[in-house]
C-alpha cells in the first residue's frame, strides 16, 4: 500500500500543468499541424520547388 506522501508526490507530478494551459497548447499545436498539412496539400508543388532553389545558395 502507498503512502499519502507517495501519492501527494504522484499527483503534483502528473497536474504540473493546469489543465486548461494543457488543453490550449495542445490545441494550438494542432491547429499549426492541421495548417502544415493544408499548405503541403494546395502548395507542395511549389513548397518543394522553393526548397530546390534555396538548397541552390547552401550546394553549390
Amino acid at each position: 500500500m502507498t503512502s499519502q506522501s507517495q501519492m501527494d508526490a504522484h499527483r503534483a507530478a502528473s497536474e504540473r500543468m493546469p489543465r486548461g494551459v494543457r488543453f490550449a497548447v495542445l490545441g494550438a499545436v494542432g491547429v499549426l499541424l492541421l495548417g502544415a498539412l493544408y499548405l503541403i496539400g494546395t502548395r507542395g508543388e511549389a513548397i518543394l520547388l522553393g526548397i530546390q532553389s534555396v538548397g541552390r545558395y547552401f550546394c553549390l
